[in-house]
Order: C-alpha cells, then structure tokens, then sequence
C-alpha cells in the first residue's frame, strides 16, 4: 500500500492525504484499512459485491480497528466522518459524490460493468481527483478530464509491486489525474509518472 499511495502522492498529513479514499471490489478490505490507519487517507470506503468478502472486511475491522479505538462502519445510512466504511453492494450503485481518490481493480470485471465504472466516475464523482485502475480506461482520458500518467520505460502502464490476496507478484496498474490535480499541481498532458 506504501507503494500506491506513493504513485498517488499521498503522504500522511492533513495537506497531503486523500480526504476520501474509494476502494472499488475492496475484498476483504486491507487496502481500505491500510489507507486510513497510516494517514494516508482521512477516510475511506471500501466497496464489494460479494458478501463473504464483505463479511470478511468487517469482521477484520472489528479485530483490527476497534481495539484501538480507529471508526468504522458498515452501513451507509451512517454518518461517516473519518474512518473506514465498508459497503457490501454492487459498485455502479455505489455513492462517489465524496470520492477524491478511487482505485479500482478490475481486470476481471465485465465489459458493461467496466462501461458503467467509467460513466459514473466522469458524472457522478465531481471531487475526484485521481484514479489507479488495473486496465487502462480510455474514455477516462479522452473525455478531457483525465490525463493518464505514463512511465518513462513504458508507454502503457505503471507496473506496481501491488500484492493482492490471491497472488503476490503485483499488478499492472493506470493512473489517471483529474486535469488540473496533481499532487497539488497542474498536470500536464505530457506528464510522466517519475519524470522530472
């Protein structure tokens, strides 16, 4: 998790961390947890269909961040201030209103799915700022919102050591930065990922 919030410039601190952080298909919420409990995120919400991946989270959750006295919560109905909140439901009728960093694995999801993912991020997510996704989202990038950062090496993607539950090797990974959001910078269409 260091390593994505890196790439997407987040550092603990109030001027320098995702004020919401979305995980979209969150699992069994590590990144979710990871986000909130080192500062890199104020708050953040996990998303995920399946319910015993979602009961998982939650559960986790309560193992992990109640004891120290961490909020969470796992309702939406629930005033949410700062924390970790867990939803369990599918992620096109999720709420992105509040969202300011949305990462999103999904290599595996359906083509309408993916269609549907894209639609609401460009109209329905108006304080987003960056997006990590692990296939590339065009129309992201041709709406002329997003700029899609590209490694010096590879005119594709950002290869990120980011293991998942299932396997450990890491995955290739997008991102894409609102026009004008950029660590706290412009962002010009030519910008790469680690250039100078």
């Amino acid at each position: 998790v260091e390593t994505l919030a890196s790439v997407l410039g987040l550092t603990p601190g109030a001027s320098t961390r995702a004020e919401h952080f979305y995980d979209l298909g969150s699992g069994a919420g590590k990144i979710v947890m990871h986000m909130v409990v080192k500062g890199y995120a104020l708050k953040a919400t996990g998303v995920e269909l399946n319910s015993a991946r979602h009961d998982a989270a939650v559960k986790l959750a309560s193992e992990l961040l109640a004891p120290v006295g961490m909020p969470y919560v796992s309702s939406a109905s629930v005033p949410f201030d700062e924390g970790v909140r867990f939803l369990q439901g599918d992620m096109l009728e999720a709420d992105l209103s509040d969202a300011t960093v949305i990462y999103v694995n999904q290599a595996c999801y359906p083509p309408h799915v993916t269609e549907g993912l894209l639609r609401k991020i460009l109209h329905e997510a108006p304080k987003l700022k960056a997006v990590l996704s692990a296939r590339p989202l065009g129309p992201l990038e041709a709406s002329g919102k997003f700029v899609r950062d590209r490694a010096p090496s590879s005119p594709s993607s950002r290869f990120l050591d980011l293991p998942m539950t299932l396997y450990d090797y890491g995955t290739p990974l997008s991102l894409y930065h609102r026009v004008g959001f950029s660590e706290g910078k412009t962002v010009e269409p030519t910008r790469s990922i680690g250039a100078r």
